[in-house]
């Protein structure tokens, strides 16, 4: 199974440098729709939500106080994402890709996981977005 940096460096392959919010947001999504179509998750890091929208403690210990990140800085491993995996990126990039690290994180605040979970600080611990409420939230969307 890919991880969460495995994932974040198909990404940066695929579009280039970006924000690390924006990072953090299309690999958020890219587990929300893995889950909601395949019941299955493309990496096994939990989701924390934090003031910025979801984050993945994860990859965010690598490229923590970076504002912009590329796949050398994050580098995981691409080839380990099967075929299946990179469709839902794909999809994901695809719809959401054009947008800011800042429209995704408003994007994720209007939306359930994220509401269900934040409890007002990004004190450690902060809330664990589960697989089930992904699955849950986004197979309706």
């Amino acid at each position: 199974m890919a991880t969460a940096r495995d994932v974040a460096t198909y990404i940066l392959e695929a579009l280039g440098p970006m924000t690390s919010m924006k990072l953090q947001k299309l690999c958020y999504y890219s587990q929300a729709y893995s889950l909601a179509w395949f019941s299955e998750p493309i990496f096994p890091d939990e989701i924390e939500a934090w003031t910025n929208g979801p984050v993945i403690r994860t990859l965010w210990n690598t490229h923590k106080r970076r504002f912009s990140v590329d796949a050398e800085t994050i580098a995981g491993d691409s080839r380990t994402l099967t075929q299946r995996d990179r469709a839902v990126v794909n999809a994901v990039l695809n719809a959401m890709g054009g947008l800011t690290g800042k429209q995704l994180s408003d994007q994720t605040h209007a939306e359930t996981p994220w509401r269900a979970n934040y409890d007002g600080d990004d004190a450690y611990p902060n809330g664990v977005i589960s697989h089930a409420q992904l699955a849950e939230y986004y197979s309706k969307k």
